[in-house]
């Protein structure tokens, strides 16, 4: 069985590190593929094959994982670029899990966040409302199993390629950050089957933000990923936001409609009225 390495990027600066870490991995994975910015992909030689994708995650992860599919790997790991490998045997460790359960669609493993902007961008005000929204999410949605797709850091999903006919690919409706997306495609994976933890599978994942302004920058991103998770999640939402939209604008539009009847009433009651020539030029 093969594994491909899927690096999604988008900084120069990272994929430099990031190749000099991977480099001691032993074994290699049996391919490395980066995607990503154009300018991020110009840091990348022989022998990784490269794939210009842009900013938005969701798309480059569908290419990554439709490539995998094509050239025949039964694994595709969705890593990215800011992370560290503690255990130069980590390829091992992932392989010898799929060996043992061959059906199961998702592998993870475990992360240490190391960075001063990620625990500021955990405590701001968006990270606090995030964390708020996705713990009424888990409460809907994973009861059931006790599982908790929120916990699952996205930077060690293992796909099974196998299962790809069935689950799909990652929704493209999520936009340059994917912080649902993943939660959204692991919810379907689990028809199929629960997510398995490798044991002694860790990253050391450092934050790329450059301090909680950046968050604030992609705040329209992340509301519109959260709107659009909703939505999926909830398919009734729409039609019950419709219905309490037609409620409360339903007096409005009565007290317009009767107004514009009580004027074409009160021009319909006034006599014509007609013009004489009088002569005068």
């Amino acid at each position: 069985m093969s594994l491909l390495l899927a690096v999604a990027t988008v900084d120069p600066g990272r994929v430099e590190r990031f190749i000099e870490n991977l480099e001691m991995l032993d074994p290699q994975p049996d391919e490395t593929l980066f995607v990503g910015s154009h300018d991020a992909l110009s840091k990348v030689g022989r022998p990784y094959k490269k794939i210009v994708t842009g900013w938005d995650l969701s798309y480059s992860r569908n290419v990554a994982l439709i490539y995998g599919l094509r050239k025949g790997h039964e694994l595709v790991w969705l890593c990215e670029d800011d992370v560290y490998f503690p255990r130069k045997d980590v390829i091992r460790l992932i392989k010898s899990s799929y060996k043992h359960s061959p059906s199961t669609c998702i592998f993870y493993g475990e992360q240490i966040l190391v960075s001063k902007e990620t625990v500021l961008d955990k405590n701001g005000i968006l990270g606090v409302l995030a964390k708020a929204y996705r713990r009424g999410m888990v409460l809907k949605n994973w009861k059931n199993r006790g599982f908790d797709a929120f916990s699952v850091p996205a930077a060690t999903l293992v796909i099974n390629t196998k299962c790809l006919e069935k689950t799909g690919l990652f929704n493209q409706a999520f936009k340059l950050v994917s912080e649902f997306s993943e939660i959204e495609f692991i919810k379907r994976t689990m028809r199929i089957s629960v997510p398995v933890k490798i044991n002694h599978f860790r990253i050391i994942h450092y934050s790329g933000s450059k301090g909680f302004r950046k968050a604030l920058n992609l705040v329209p991103q992340r509301l519109h990923n959260m709107l659009v998770y909703s939505l999926l999640a909830r398919p009734a939402l729409p039609w019950v936001l419709i219905t309490a939209a037609g409620i409360l604008l339903s007096p409005l539009l009565y007290a317009r409609l009767t107004k514009r009847r009580a004027i074409n009433s009160r021009n319909t009651a006034m006599p014509a009225t007609t013009t004489r020539n009088t002569g005068l030029v």
